[in-house]
């Protein structure tokens, strides 16, 4: 099991092992490569893809969700990591956004409108931080439905929240400040809090087949994708593509797909370390690429974005010592 400081308990002898579960960090460090190189284009915009790093984000959030918290501990717990970290990069990027349109109007093409676009639409100058904000909301979905004893009323609650999401979705109802893409992704969010009942992504006896369940899981998900195409959830649009609860299925093998295949490798240093950070890069790869690109367009240099891919995860990983020891607040994490 997992204390609170993200240490792991092995399953046999129930002792602390002074050591994280960072094949989690690994799985996290490799969706958001994934997604970085799809932000930038690197990788083609297939619907595949979306069965794959929004879940396991959600997933493994999930599985960290703090319980045995009063209301008020919860919203202070929740705040600090996740609302304060959202509001400070909402913030700093409206203010270079505003500094951009007055100094760059010639370069600046974006369809965010100003500060007030988290309650008007979904297209934000840093868009990539919706998933904080959206996050904070399913947290407090979570804590709500757990106060509801019983498991199987806990689904059923879970499932019609998502499904209410999903609704919004289809009939093109937008809610403000990610609320609607926040109920269409609390099952995902659900599973990892389930999972942390389970030994499936603890250290365990099993852990030398983790490489055939992975590899089995990940041709499932493709024989899915291939046999039932085109089911998928856009979770910062919220868009519905399919049936919602087939799509729930297909990326519940894909996570279980990246999981179990990162839990066989358990480490890769400089990717673990992207992964453990994640909300660093997470939170800027945004405000780095989009003016890497500009500038290799203006001077003409073709074929550019495996570049500009590079240099933005070199550079994301350079400011996370900056945001870990001079910043800390901003990322979650407490002052020494």
């Amino acid at each position: 099991m997992t204390d609170r400081k993200g240490l792991h308990i092995s399953i046999n002898n129930r002792e602390p092992m002074k050591s994280r579960l960072e094949y989690l960090d690994l799985t996290k460090g490799i969706c958001m490569l994934m997604l970085i190189f799809s932000h930038i284009g690197v990788l083609p915009d297939h619907y595949i893809l979306y069965y794959f790093y929004f879940p396991v984000f959600l997933v493994i959030s999930g599985f960290f969700f703090p319980k045995n918290l009063n209301i008020i501990q919860f919203i202070k717990n929740r705040g600090l990591k996740i609302l304060v970290p959202f509001l400070f990069f909402y913030l700093v990027s409206y203010l270079l956004f505003y500094l951009g349109m007055t100094a760059f109007p010639e370069y600046m093409h974006t369809d965010a409108k100003g500060i007030s676009d988290i309650f008007v639409q979904r297209q934000w100058f840093n868009g990539p931080i919706w998933y904080l904000l959206c996050l904070f909301w399913v947290n407090i979905w979570l804590y709500i439905v757990d106060l509801i004893d019983r498991t199987w009323i806990q689904i059923l609650a879970v499932l019609s929240l998502g499904y209410l999401g999903a609704f919004l979705g289809k009939n093109y109802i937008f809610m403000p400040m990610m609320i609607d893409s926040s109920l269409s992704s609390l099952p995902f969010f659900y599973l990892g809090y389930m999972l942390k009942s389970s030994i499936i992504l603890y250290v365990n006896k099993y852990d030398k087949y983790s490489i055939v369940i992975g590899s089995f899981c990940l041709i499932v998900t493709m024989i899915l994708a291939w046999i039932f195409p085109y089911n998928w959830v856009g979770f910062h649009t919220n868009t519905i593509v399919g049936n919602y609860f087939l799509s729930i299925v297909i990326s519940a093998f894909a996570v279980f797909a990246v999981l179990f295949l990162c839990k066989s490798i358990k480490t890769l240093p400089f990717i673990a370390f992207f992964g453990m950070y994640s909300i660093i890069p997470f939170s800027v790869h945004h405000l780095i690429y989009r003016p890497l690109i500009v500038f290799f367009d203006h001077i003409n240099i073709c074929n550019s974005l495996f570049i500009v891919a590079i240099m933005t995860i070199i550079i994301s990983s350079l400011m996370i010592p900056l945001f870990k020891n001079y910043l800390p607040w901003v990322i979650g994490i407490k002052n020494k």
